[in-house]
């Protein structure tokens, strides 16, 4: 333990690299998640079996979670030590990095979606005729990163759907910094809690008037809605995390020393997960504090049973974020070539859908990470004040 407390203390004094091993596993065991989600979903439209064990939809619900308690953990604890660093955020090189990181990849999967993807005179068995008929409103809130909120009225576009997502990360990195930045240590504690609470409350208090308001029902659930899909008081959760861990390292690593927790936190997770377990009130809040754990000990404590790392993780970590960008679109070309060519063998379909969508997901987001990702990415090495492996 003195050995552990020593080496975030070592961190949090220099502008070294912080680096979190395992955290770049964690996003593609997340992000591999995803995708056989909607796999499932796709296997359930065409009205096949699947040679896998089903896996609840609500599954790729909680890994879109977990990605967000990643973010907050991870981004709370780079601006913790940046301003340690340097004494200050500097949140215009802040924009700037997220900036060239999402940005492009985003646009492009929207361009793909919106123009081809969803054409009806290019690719007639797979596209969405709603698309074009909802333009220009739905096009408009993608461009603007609203897609939590077209996601709400139901005006997503087919194959980019996942972006919402992506979208709630961006509105709250576009806060973060500059509350890192105004607020001192008691105050960015106090606000980070507030706003776990807060969301709670508010949710929960807002379901509460529809039985005294059924008059407004449609717009109260739209609000409920909207406030899930947001879910800032997850990524909230990751950032108490991360303050708790650069503040108080040596009470963090007393509290997931143990071995046994680790296993019963495991277990939790995934017999909950797998039952479709539904937590009454606080549901994604559970799991956040939950997955908070896993990160917290998968990413500091050498030996850990949540640790995933090694070179072949970290190189599939990097490539995470495109595997959750394209996936989609690999999945309607595998959809499109089995309509167009009438196949309704239950075995081929799940070989395409399985041994082909999986891997060439994979390489499409090898060829995107090496010529569309890094030319920006080296670019927005030029904005780094403090250095990580896993941002």
């Amino acid at each position: 333990m003195v050995r552990n407390t020593a080496r975030v203390a070592e961190l949090r004094k220099s502008t070294a690299t912080v680096h979190f091993p395992g955290l770049n596993a964690f996003r593609f065991v997340a992000a591999t998640v995803v995708v056989l989600v909607h796999i499932a979903l796709v296997q359930k439209e065409l009205r096949i079996s699947s040679f896998l064990v089903p896996i609840p939809q609500s599954v790729g619900g909680l890994a879109v979670t977990f990605f967000f308690v990643l973010s907050g953990f991870l981004i709370t604890y780079l601006l913790l030590h940046e301003r340690a660093a340097s004494g200050t955020v500097d949140v215009g090189k802040f924009y700037w990095r997220r900036i060239l990181r999402i940005w492009p990849l985003y646009y492009l999967i929207l361009f793909l979606a919106f123009v081809f993807l969803n054409n009806r005179a290019l690719l007639p068995s797979i596209a969405d005729p709603a698309v074009y008929k909802q333009a220009p409103t739905n096009i408009a809130l993608y461009l603007v990163l609203l897609p939590s909120l077209a996601f709400t009225y139901n005006m997503q576009i087919l194959y980019a759907n996942q972006l919402w997502s992506v979208g709630v990360e961006e509105q709250f990195y576009l806060v973060w910094p500059l509350f890192m930045k105004r607020l001192g240590r008691s105050g960015q504690f106090y606000s980070m809690l507030a706003l776990v609470v807060g969301f709670v409350l508010v949710r929960n208090g807002t379901a509460l008037l529809i039985w005294f308001l059924p008059e407004y029902d449609q717009v109260l659930y739209r609000f409920i809605a909207l406030l899930t899909i947001t879910r800032i008081d997850c990524m909230a959760i990751g950032g108490l995390g991360a303050y708790a861990l650069y503040y108080h390292p040596q009470w963090v690593h007393r509290f997931i020393s143990s071995v046994y927790v680790d296993i019963v936190v495991l277990i939790t997770v995934l017999v909950l997960a797998s039952r479709d377990t539904f937590i009454p009130y606080i549901h994604h809040e559970f799991y956040s504090v939950l997955f908070c754990y896993v990160i917290l000990s998968g990413s500091c404590k050498p030996g850990s049973i949540l640790q995933l790392k090694g070179k072949t993780w970290d190189w599939l970590g990097k490539l995470s974020y495109g595997i959750y960008m394209w996936h989609m679109a690999v999945i309607a070309l595998a959809q499109f070539a089995i309509k167009t060519f009438a196949i309704t063998q239950h075995a081929t379909i799940n070989w395409m859908l399985y041994t082909s969508v999986v891997p060439a997901t994979i390489l499409v987001s090898w060829l995107s990470y090496q010529f569309i990702e890094q030319p920006f990415l080296k670019i927005k090495s030029r904005f780094v004040v403090v250095k990580s492996c896993a941002a």
